[in-house]
């Protein structure tokens, strides 16, 4: 002690031994700290993940409700133009062939029925139509099943009635 108090008075001994007291207690607080944060930074981040979840789902939910109940609104619009862009391969083909045909069929059937007015323009205007396009038509497989049957049936009719009259044209002369 005696070679300390040589080097040292008693008020420097206080004085470093206070700075290291402080330095010690400041590094202890800061590991403290810093072991503190990490334990609940990874216990704050599953917190914020699971309500972050939970409320996310719970607005999905509720804008496919309202969406389903009033797909119009214009809030709905970039939702609209999104379904529509990702899926537009799968339903133009879809909605294009099941729309032209029933649509052209529910028209072209009410138009024609006879309890339309006008039904004879109309069918006026599909036969002038098939007509005029025929050089189109004429090669259709189906086109010439259906109207080439037809017209074949007929022919045949008009023959086997020609043959009866002139059977009965003969008869009478021979009568």
């Amino acid at each position: 002690m005696e070679t300390l108090s040589k080097l040292f008075t008693e008020e420097q001994v206080v004085e470093l031994s206070e700075k290291i007291m402080a330095a010690t207690r400041d590094k202890i607080k800061e590991q403290i700290a810093n072991k503190f944060y990490e334990e609940t930074e990874g216990w704050l981040y599953e917190i914020y993940q699971n309500t972050k979840s939970k409320i996310s789902g719970e607005l999905i939910s509720e804008i496919t409700e309202q969406y389903v109940k009033d797909p119009d609104q214009s809030k709905f619009f970039n939702l609209r133009r999104k379904i529509w862009e990702e899926n537009k391969s799968e339903l133009l083909p879809t909605l294009t062939n099941q729309v032209i045909a029933s649509n052209m069929q529910t028209v072209l059937m009410q138009h024609t029925d006879n309890g339309y007015y006008f039904n004879w323009k109309w069918k006026d205007a599909i036969v002038s139509l098939i007509m005029s396009n025929w050089d189109k038509f004429k090669d259709d497989e189906r086109i010439t099943n259906q109207f080439g049957g037809e017209i074949q049936k007929l022919k045949d009719q008009i023959s086997f009635l020609q043959n009866k009259l002139e059977e009965i044209q003969e008869t009478a002369k021979s009568d």
